[in-house]
């Protein structure tokens, strides 16, 4: 049920998050489906489960793969694919970093121009291995266009092969090469940009950003500090550090290593090591990427992560994920977090809109999937929220918490009888309790779900404090559901930014405590 603070808040969204919806307008244009699904243009909440049908994407859609000479779309291609060879099928593979950070540093140009749908590279590098066929990679990311590659350095410099297929149609669009000095690679990569955008943009005239120009040394030492950033492995974490700050040494102005060196700093291993002094860290070298590039999209979106998670300042954080969006409004990344940040502040109609553009551009991310399923439910929209859990469970039927979810959307629904078989159904023993509980309130055996809620509470006391004030106010224990909800908020438990819109907490809303809460959380002002 909408809280009366969002019903006023609904009516007079800022200015600016209608320029943000502004930016957006070109790929509203084109509404495609979230899901797997036929060649429409219907939005999510319309796409039903039917025979899947392949669908690329819509024509402004491109994923850039790893620049490496063994990549799909790069290596010969099997024969009823359709493409030509590139003549470079028997050169060896080269060093990933390189493959990796040419590509990266096309999809962060490629994804500040309007007017384009440009893959994450959460995606699209998860097809690195070049085992899977053009057309169902295609398929996968919902693209139209595979932009693919192969670098590598070379005695006299760098060399660079690149070429853009359309893999509907199955055609070359373009292919370009390059081999010249190491510095020479940052006008590589705008020639590549261009290219892309011109075959790819329906717009004409755009303004098309370019490389940062830096040292050639402190560059190469930035992308193997990202990619050992993205490795995960024992000790990558102390290489990639090593490597950015050598890479800071040689260029003290180089903001996007200034900020790589602040996600480190906020990696939860380090901050469990040394508690806030981490995050305090990670806080100055984010204030200074920006300080030194005022446009870095990447470090108001940190910046905002931050003020969410640790300050629970969620209006700033709100304020923060805007100002990344003003520049670059193509990352998946970018759209998600505007829309958590959203989300927290009851705008549920525009974050549910950044979040399926978000989906677009990231469709292997199943997180945001469950995230458009609780939106969904925060928004009154029941059944779209069932449909978006369905589609996670055919993407993955193991996915953590689906279940429990579901029922939740069942109970909003007045189906506790289903509500309760689909909590039996799920797999985490802490979240199938949860939904039990909920189910068997609805169903009126008290008994069966006091006895599991004083299981909860003795197990989960210190740690879910917010899903237990849910049960007591859904059972009508109004003090018990406040006293919850005080402890979760000295636990810091992030429960606490899902407030507004949550239909189990709705009994507290004429409560004269539940507006104090809300200003306590600077969700409201006083």
């Amino acid at each position: 049920m909408p809280n009366a603070y969002l019903t006023k808040r609904s009516r007079r969204i800022s200015a600016s998050i209608a320029i943000l919806l502004a930016l957006l307008t070109w790929t509203l244009r084109d509404r495609i489906p979230v899901f797997p699904g036929g060649e429409s243009n219907a939005p999510v909440d319309e796409v039903k489960l039917a025979r899947p049908q392949i669908y690329y994407g819509p024509a402004n859609s491109v994923a850039v793969l790893p620049f490496s000479c063994n990549s799909i779309g790069f290596k010969a291609p099997t024969a009823d694919e359709g493409f030509p060879g590139t003549g470079l099928e028997t050169r060896p593979e080269g060093d990933p970093a390189l493959a990796e950070g040419i590509a990266q540093a096309l999809i962060d140009l490629l994804a500040r121009v309007p007017g384009l749908q440009v893959t994450s590279s959460n995606s699209s590098f998860f097809f690195s291995g070049g085992d899977t066929a053009l057309a169902v990679l295609a398929e996968r990311l919902k693209v139209k266009h595979i932009l693919a590659g192969c670098a590598r350095q070379t005695a006299g410099g760098i060399e660079i092969n690149a070429r853009l297929l359309d893999v509907k149609t199955k055609s070359e669009k373009w292919s370009k090469s390059f081999n010249g000095k190491l510095d020479e690679v940052f006008l590589a990569q705008n020639e590549i940009v261009v290219a892309t955008v011109s075959s790819v943009s329906r717009e004409r005239g755009l303004k098309v950003p370019e490389s940062l120009v830096v040292d050639p040394q402190a560059w190469l030492l930035y992308i193997q500090g990202r990619h050992q950033y993205r490795m995960r492995e024992p000790g990558s974490l102390q290489k990639a550090e090593a490597a950015l700050r050598q890479a800071v040494d040689i260029e003290p102005d180089f903001a996007p290593a200034v900020l790589q060196l602040a996600r480190v700093a906020m990696d939860p291993t380090r901050v469990a090591a040394q508690g806030p002094a981490g995050y305090e860290k990670a806080r100055k070298m984010i204030d200074e990427a920006i300080r030194l590039d005022p446009e870095l999209a990447g470090a108001y979106l940190e910046l905002s992560r931050i003020r969410r998670a640790v300050d629970w300042d969620w209006r700033g954080s709100s304020q923060a994920a805007q100002k990344a969006m003003e520049f670059q409004a193509g990352s998946a990344q970018v759209l998600s977090n505007a829309s958590t940040a959203l989300f927290t502040m009851g705008l549920f109609d525009t974050a549910v809109i950044l979040l399926k553009e978000a989906i677009k551009r990231d469709p292997l991310v199943l997180q945001n999937l469950q995230r458009l399923g609780l939106l969904y439910e925060f928004s009154g929209k029941y059944e779209e929220s069932l449909l978006s859990y369905q589609m996670l469970l055919r993407l993955n039927p193991d996915y953590p918490a689906v279940h429990a979810y579901r029922a939740r959307a069942m109970l909003a629904l007045s189906m506790p009888e289903s509500a309760l078989e689909e909590a039996d159904k799920e797999k985490i023993p802490f979240w199938k309790r949860y939904a039990r509980i909920l189910s068997l309130m609805a169903l009126d055996r008290r008994e069966e779900a006091d006895l599991l809620l004083l299981q909860m509470v003795a197990e989960h006391g210190n740690d879910a404090a917010y899903q237990l004030a849910e049960i007591y106010a859904f059972s009508g224990d109004i003090d018990q559901a406040f006293s919850w909800l005080d402890r979760a908020h000295r636990q810091r438990d992030g429960g606490m930014s899902e407030l507004i819109g949550n239909h189990f907490l709705s009994k507290l809303e004429k409560d004269a405590r539940w507006k104090e809460l809300l200003i306590r959380v600077s969700i409201i002002k006083p």
